[in-house]
């Protein structure tokens, strides 16, 4: 959350972040990507979201068509539910 309040447009990391861990906990194997576009105007375009067998959930389908994405490796996380 503290990086997307640095980077203007970021909010997509936070609710990105935010989504994977409670899709995660609830047992969901969802994958956080992490893209950029072709820089315009001197601004490197990057964006966040979250798929789910390869499809997108928090944003639209051609999202993987508009940004590049990032290998990126986040740690599995238990799937068990915490009460």
């Amino acid at each position: 959350m503290v990086a997307s309040r640095k980077v203007v447009g970021a909010a997509c990391l936070g609710r990105s972040l935010v989504l994977w861990f409670l899709a995660r906990r609830r047992g969901f194997d969802v994958e956080l990507v992490i893209g950029a576009a072709a820089p315009q105007d001197g601004v490197l375009p990057a964006h966040a979201w979250v798929e789910y067998d390869g499809v997108p959930v928090n944003d639209s389908l051609d999202v993987r068509e508009r940004f590049g994405s990032f290998d990126v490796q986040l740690p599995r996380l238990s799937t068990a539910a915490t009460p």
